[in-house]
């Protein structure tokens, strides 16, 4: 369980990614594999934010990537929002440097009207850890992103909202004893949109080298 929350933002990162690709009959074959393509050939490191959906100072490494392919819900009043699946990519440059991208194939479901499918904005991002004070220290880290709509017609379609936005987030992480924190909290400058702070909480106790229990 991961504790999040927003305020004004379409995008509502209050959901976790779930670690699991979930195969569902009607996402587009070539998109499956595709991301299934990347996947298999290039290496991946379990570091950073997910299955999280708040970000940590983390990176990958110097030249290396790290490929996360999720199932993620989001749920309103009004419509369901499935990132079916989200394709997260990122790249080490140097032991400091991320760069992002991510995308997924959307559906939206209301209930006045059948589920519609397309193209989710581009989320391309570079996070920078300017502050490491080793791994049981403070490590602090800035990860500025924007949210663009591609040239197609999701907007037109309502799979995606007409707004654009830049967000200026800023992670931290501090092991306190057996537990290790990390909180993200930033702002979305939102073009054609309302503006937001975004904040992110997880917490987490590696109870063995290969079992981390996160809440």
């Amino acid at each position: 369980m991961e504790i999040t929350s927003i305020s004004q933002c379409w995008c509502g990162r209050s959901m976790f990614m779930l670690a699991m690709v979930h195969l569902i009959a009607r996402i587009p074959l070539l998109i499956f594999l595709a991301a299934l393509l990347v996947c298999a050939s290039l290496p991946g490191f379990a570091q950073g934010g997910p299955p999280y959906y708040t970000n940590d100072p983390g990176t990958p490494g110097d030249l290396n990537w790290e490929i996360n392919v999720g199932y993620m819900p989001f749920l309103y009043g009004d419509q369901s929002v499935s990132h079916t699946p989200d394709l997260d990519i990122n790249f080490g440059v140097g032991d400091r440097i991320q760069l992002t991208y991510e995308n997924a194939w959307l559906r939206v479901q209301s209930p006045s009207s059948a589920a519609k499918f397309g193209l989710g904005q581009s989320n391309p991002g570079v996070k920078w850890r300017f502050y490491d004070a080793g791994e049981s220290g403070l490590s602090v880290s800035v990860f500025p992103q924007l949210f663009l709509n591609n040239p197609n017609d999701a907007v037109h379609r309502g799979i995606t909202p007409a707004t654009e936005a830049f967000l200026l987030p800023v992670e931290f992480t501090k092991k306190l004893g057996p537990v290790d924190v990390d909180f993200e909290m930033g702002y979305q400058f939102a073009h054609k949109g309302a503006d937001g702070w975004i904040t992110g909480l997880v917490v987490g106790h590696d109870f063995t080298p290969k079992l981390e229990g996160d809440v």
